[in-house]
């Protein structure tokens, strides 16, 4: 069950979020004149999940002016799993991972629990941040719940995007899925699912690193017609 608190706060659905495709649905949340006040995104689970391993997948994406953090529940206690800080910095587990996040973007956040040993492993876009790190619940017994904090860092508006959300005890193994590609100038259409960045023709090689950002992922090929038949004849171009 979804549960959503606090004051002003709405949800609804949008498409085509951060560069995906139309047909990409998202759930968004946003609150307007939050002060110091928070708005808090729940998931409840029919019965506590007790399995030895457990996985949450689930990819975020915030606005400007947002924080956000995700925290799994345990029943006697909570651990963050991530924290996306009003100061632009990625957090794992409580701890700075050295990254720093953008506005209008996804980001995919994985955490696997072995809960014998009371640990997990936290992985943001495929790349693992945490290894075998502390839940910060002793002896807990499963995982009771999920909830995404917001607040504004300014006591305006807070808005984040909620996607690809999932719960299960399969095992984790990073992909190609989870690598970003992010295009940070509008002279380039990001299509995010297929991995594709369409660029204009006098594009130089320059000028197209300079429009991205890879994370967890390679330049493969460049090619000079929309439907990816001819490749271009200067391959340095995918060095």
């Amino acid at each position: 069950a979804l549960t959503l608190t606090g004051a002003g706060a709405a949800v609804q659905t949008q498409n085509a979020l951060g560069g995906r495709g139309d047909g990409d649905t998202s759930l968004t949340v946003s609150a307007a004149g939050l002060g110091e006040e928070t708005v808090t995104l729940g998931w409840t689970p029919n019965t506590v999940i007790d399995s030895d391993a457990i996985t949450i997948e689930q990819s975020v994406l915030l606005q400007e002016g947002t924080a956000l953090e995700l925290t799994a529940d345990f029943g006697a206690a909570a651990g963050s799993i991530v924290q996306f800080g009003s100061d632009k910095k990625i957090y794992a587990n409580g701890t700075d991972t050295g990254r720093a996040w953008q506005a209008g973007r996804f980001y995919r956040v994985v955490a696997t629990l072995d809960r014998a040993a009371g640990t997990w492993n936290i992985y943001i876009n495929g790349e693992p941040c945490v290894t075998d790190g502390p839940v910060g619940a002793d002896g807990f017994t499963g995982l009771a719940g999920l909830k995404a904090t917001l607040s504004s860092e300014t006591g305006g508006t807070a808005v984040a995007a909620f996607d690809d959300f999932k719960v299960h005890t399969g095992e984790y193994v990073p992909s190609a899925d989870d690598s970003i590609v992010t295009a940070i100038s509008d002279n380039c259409i990001l299509d995010e699912q297929g991995k594709t960045v369409y660029i204009l023709p006098e594009t130089s090689k320059a000028e197209l690193l300079g429009y991205l950002k890879l994370e967890n992922c390679v330049l493969d090929a460049v090619y000079t017609d929309a439907a990816m038949t001819q490749k271009t004849a200067d391959e340095s171009l995918a060095d």
